[in-house]
């Protein structure tokens, strides 16, 4: 055998990357089809390479793979093959020869060149182009090799739609298949702006394209159909691309969290009219729908008298309730539809009055940050008491500075917003008994918070893949980062969508910096340009302006 021209596929190259863009290569070894689990033969530069284990051991070959050298060797009678991932020399019986593709691990599955390895073992390769198939024969060294494959007539790409089966927010490690359907034997790859780009789709059946992809381990959460992905098919020498259009999300997300309620469960309340209260954490999905959120009290909808927002609600009774238990539920959904309930009880206790004396807060009026609230209790001694303000503060000790006297500090910060938060107090007993009591009066705060500032990227400085965004705020407060960007391919179809949108947690002095982000997910488009824009989060719902800055690749 010339082993030189082992390496050499010219012709019948060509006819077997064709006929994987048809929709998947067959491969017939003594005339039983090769049954391939998972990855089946993926055409590279020109060339087929299938999987290690299958074709090689169909055709008789003892097959050994060593991980840690990344080590093929392949045996049969009196030839031994072994070759190496990545490199592009091969030793047949001890002899070197030149490889035009090397041996490569996808998707979990080492890869051999197909006609290499069958040639080298000393076998008849050749092609049937209608059945698509490469067919092997042990038996002989001779028969035709290198017949041509005579491709269908030229068509156009064109791209009917881009479909996938997961959406909203999805975290890492989260599975998402990818359809596409569009014009038959093209080439169709994946790109998820930020995220990843140009990754092969699968022809399934004719025209039909489909990729399930995983999300990576370095990126927490995504939303998919937000990130808007687009899709690339090559037919012949037209290209077509396709970019889905963002919708609203699904109730694919995890569901939202109801977290500080006031009072606590099966406390009980020194006041006959307690306020009481609910939060709402949907920090990883679509966000809370207000409209949906419902409060009752002992079976009664008390919703129409609470005061409502996206973190929160706070209902404060007209009228004092009786002493006893009395039960309260709250639900809410998010915008996406998932729905969350809570249900807990307190109680109205008669001899309160007893053990909690009084609960004052002083500081309240026009409250600015940097300013000390001071939080004063007197209820029994030998006790242990907490305050609360909304869901913002929650259980912050307070100390027994003399018998029976509890005080707690806290200085407000820049983003806090603790307007017209109802402020609260828990009292432990000796006994274990715990109590529950309000203040009388609200935190007035609503000071503006202060925006960003962008250090990097600038306008006047071309930009660089990843793009790394930095800044600063106000110190521990945290950043909202959203880059946009819109491009023009195929001459004059325009695409827009978000590559990122993160949120970021400046240090104590202020300065705050993203994790690398690619930009190099459309490198087939011109005139790309990226807006950054930044805004400062308080912990409620305030925001302050955005900053932006527009930079172009």
């Amino acid at each position: 055998m010339n082993l030189k021209g082992i390496t050499t596929l010219a012709a019948s190259a060509v006819f077997a990357a064709a006929a994987v863009a048809q929709g998947g290569i067959s491969v017939i070894v003594n005339g039983t089809p090769v049954t391939f689990h998972g990855v089946g033969p993926q055409e590279v530069n020109g060339r087929v390479l299938v999987p290690l284990r299958g074709v090689l051991e169909q055709m008789g070959a003892y097959v050994d793979w060593e991980p840690a050298g990344q080590l093929v060797t392949a045996q049969q009678g009196n030839t031994t093959i072994s070759l190496r991932i990545g490199s592009n020399t091969a030793q047949v019986n001890n002899r070197p020869v030149s490889l035009d593709v090397p041996a490569e691990i996808f998707r979990g599955n080492t890869l051999v060149p197909l006609r290499f390895m069958s040639e080298a073992l000393g076998a008849d390769v050749r092609w049937e182009p209608n059945q698509y198939a490469v067919v092997i024969n042990t038996g002989s060294t001779s028969g035709a090799r290198g017949q041509n494959y005579n491709p269908p007539p030229e068509a156009q790409a064109h791209i009917d739609s881009l479909t996938f089966d997961r959406t909203g927010w999805v975290s890492a490690g989260s599975q998402i298949t990818f359809r596409v359907h569009g014009t038959p034997g093209g080439r169709a790859a994946l790109t998820i702006p930020g995220v990843a780009s140009d990754i092969p789709m699968e022809e399934v059946s004719p025209g039909d394209y489909q990729l399930t992809w995983t999300v990576p381990e370095d990126r927490s959460r995504i939303n998919v159909g937000r990130l808007a992905p687009s899709v690339r098919l090559n037919v012949a020498t037209s290209e077509k691309t396709f970019q889905y259009t963002p919708t609203v999300v699904s109730g694919n997300e995890p569901p939202p969290v109801i977290g500080v309620l006031t009072p606590d469960d099966r406390a009980t309340v020194t006041v006959r009219r307690p306020t009481i209260s609910a939060s709402f954490d949907d920090s990883v999905g679509s966000g809370i729908d207000p409209q949906s959120i419902r409060m009752t009290v002992d079976g009664r909808d008390v919703t129409p008298d609470a005061s409502i927002n996206s973190n929160q609600i706070s209902y404060t009774p007209s009228v004092g309730f009786s002493p006893g238990r009395h039960d309260v539920r709250v639900t809410a959904s998010d915008m996406s539809g998932n729905q969350v309930s809570k249900a807990w009880s307190f109680r109205i206790g008669a001899d309160g009055g007893r053990i909690i004396r009084s609960f004052n807060v002083t500081g309240l009026d026009n409250a600015r940050p940097g300013d000390v609230l001071e939080f004063t209790m007197l209820a029994a001694p030998g006790g242990q008491a907490s305050f609360s303000v909304g869901d913002i503060i929650h259980d912050k000790p307070m100390v027994e500075r003399n018998p029976g006297q509890y005080v707690g500090t806290y200085t407000l910060r820049r983003d806090d917003d603790l307007t017209d938060q109802p402020v609260s107090a828990r009292f432990v007993a000796r006994s274990g008994e715990v109590y529950t009591v309000n203040a009388k009066d609200r935190v007035d705060l609503n000071a503006p918070l202060d925006p960003p500032t962008l250090i990097s990227p600038r306008t006047d400085v071309p930009v660089t893949n990843p793009l790394v965004i930095e800044g600063n705020a106000p110190p521990d407060s945290r950043v909202q980062i959203h880059v946009d960007y819109s491009t023009v391919v195929d001459g004059n179809t325009r695409m827009t969508g978000q590559v990122a949108d993160l949120v970021v947690v400046a240090d104590s002095n202020g300065h705050f910096e993203t994790n690398p982000i690619d930009l190099s997910t459309f490198i087939h488009g011109r005139g790309i340009r990226y807006v950054v824009t930044a805004t400062t989060l308080g912990t409620r719902d305030q925001k302050s302006a955005p900053t932006s800055v527009t930079i172009s690749r």
